[in-house]
């Protein structure tokens, strides 16, 4: 089985040097159940540029796949916030294999670098903030991202966090059941196949948040920040906070040193 899925998956890989619009690829970055995705190089001469180019190998073999990688693409290009990786292009080749071109992060993903870099505990939570705000726009414009866990949130060279991969996300006024997720970092209502709403990406946010700061970590958290993502992870969405604005000001009262809601 798992030989015809590496046949399956490797008969639609572009290899190093193929031209896909106005890039070429270098090599593949990852790959997952929407896609794969290579580094690529702007090719047409007009200037340098390296993007993070994702890729559908055949829309044609699951139709359901290419309507979710053509909403991803929309998300994308409806969301311009500085911590969230921007979309610079897309298309269809002439075969009908669907693609789009989106910001490259050079870095490390959030607990990693934590780690790597001997982040103190306020340090680990200062990290977190932009996040946050990513999410918190997101919510703004009705977008629940599904999705949020270390992989999924890049610390670029400079420090700045970058969400990313907003593959199986959904509108807030939707009514489905999200069946597609990621176990360890899936809230109660994902593993359930129940509704999910803004309370899940919260439950996400508290699960990241107890991973970046246990990334290496000889010491348990300090009492507070254990409260907090108590709070952010309760199992009934209702007993979790309201909203990642929320969640966002108990992390800023706690680093003012003031008493956190939880």
């Amino acid at each position: 089985f798992k030989d015809m899925l590496r046949t399956h998956f490797d008969a639609g890989c572009l290899q190093a040097g193929t031209r896909v619009g106005a890039f070429r690829i270098v090599r593949e970055l990852g790959r997952g159940g929407m896609g794969v995705v290579y580094l690529a190089e702007r090719a047409d001469g007009e200037f340098e540029q390296s993007v993070a180019l994702k890729w559908l190998h055949d829309a044609r073999l699951s139709p359901e796949s290419a309507a979710l990688f053509r909403r991803e693409r929309q998300f994308l290009a409806e969301l311009s916030h500085p911590n969230i990786a921007r979309l610079i292009d897309g298309g269809r080749t002439d075969e009908g294999h669907l693609w789009f071109a989106m910001e490259y992060i050079e870095g490390l993903p959030i607990d990693r670098h934590a780690d790597t870099h001997r982040l103190d505990e306020r340090q680990r939570v200062e990290l977190m903030l932009p996040v946050l705000q990513a999410v918190e726009f997101a919510h703004g414009r009705l977008l629940i991202h599904r999705d949020i866990k270390p992989g999924n949130v890049m610390i670029d060279a400079g420090g700045r966090a970058k969400l990313l991969d907003f593959g199986i996300a959904g509108l807030a006024q939707e009514s489905d059941h999200a069946t597609a997720f990621t176990p360890e970092y899936a809230s109660p209502e994902q593993c359930a196949l129940g509704p999910v709403g803004t309370a899940s990406d919260v439950w996400q946010l508290g699960r990241l948040l107890q991973a970046v700061l246990a990334a290496g970590a000889a010491q348990p958290p300090s009492r507070d920040l254990q409260a907090i993502i108590a709070k952010a992870t309760a199992d009934a969405p209702s007993q979790r906070y309201v909203t990642a604005t929320a969640l966002k000001y108990d992390l800023e009262r706690y680093l003012a040193r003031r008493p956190v809601q939880a």
